[in-house]
């Protein structure tokens, strides 16, 4: 059976994560989107929700291709590194929805609970649609972001 490019990376990330998950003991939450979780420490108190407005802590790259994504020392094929407000020492805050940061990223962080840590992998086809694919482009790399979770409004 011929898969679409997109659907098939899609399915190579579900089958990998869920094999890691059988190893690694941290359970891989999958959204029907594609998008895939871990928490690495659960937060206390309400859960955050589309429309909150979140302070988050985070380091975003891109990967491509990598066989672990949830490993901690996945490296970044692509070497573009997307953001670290941990850098700056100072955590950004902004509304809940799939507009005010990376986009998909709202589906990883929606849930999540102050003082929560959550590395999310967001597939490309969330963050770019179905642009057109350029081989000279970072456009088919998957968004691999850890999420700390400062504050819920």
């Amino acid at each position: 059976m011929f898969l679409h490019q997109p659907v098939k990376k899609i399915f190579l990330l579900i089958v990998t994560s869920l094999l890691f998950s059988c190893c690694s003991g941290e359970k891989i939450f999958i959204k029907p989107s594609g998008l895939s979780y871990i928490d690495n420490k659960v937060g206390t108190g309400r859960e955050a929700k589309i429309g909150d407005t979140v302070a988050v802590h985070f380091k975003a790259w891109l990967i491509k291709d990598s066989p672990d994504p949830f490993n901690q020392k996945s490296d970044d094929s692509t070497n573009v590194k997307l953001g670290d407000s941990y850098r700056r020492n100072k955590p950004i805050e902004f509304v809940l929805t799939d507009n005010n940061f990376i986009k998909g990223s709202e589906q990883g962080i929606s849930g999540m609970k102050k003082g929560g840590i959550r590395t999310i992998i967001i597939p490309a086809n969330l963050i770019y649609g179905n642009a057109i694919k350029n081989p000279h482009t970072t456009m088919d790399s998957n968004i691999k972001l850890i999420i700390e979770l400062v504050q819920i409004k």
